[in-house]
């Protein structure tokens, strides 16, 4: 992954991660192993999902198992 994180702790067993990644990287599905929800705020993703495929915007929000997600341009979601 090429980008940067922060955790921030809401309640017990919630957490919320603020990332940020550059054009191209790539979140390796480990990082979403267990379910993870996707918030994009700026920039474009793209969540790839064996014969399926999603291009999210700011705004959008997906519900991810264990997908790769993909940075279209510098963006940054929850």
């Amino acid at each position: 992954m090429s980008g940067r994180g922060h955790v921030f702790e809401l309640t017990d067993g919630l957490r919320v991660t603020l990332v940020l990644l550059t054009s191209g990287a790539t979140l390796n599905p480990e990082s979403t192993a267990g379910g993870a929800s996707l918030h994009v705020l700026k920039g474009r993703v793209r969540v790839q999902a064996e014969d399926e495929r999603w291009d999210l915007g700011p705004g959008d929000l997906i519900a991810l198992l264990r997908e790769p997600v993909t940075a279209m341009e510098e963006q940054r979601f929850w």
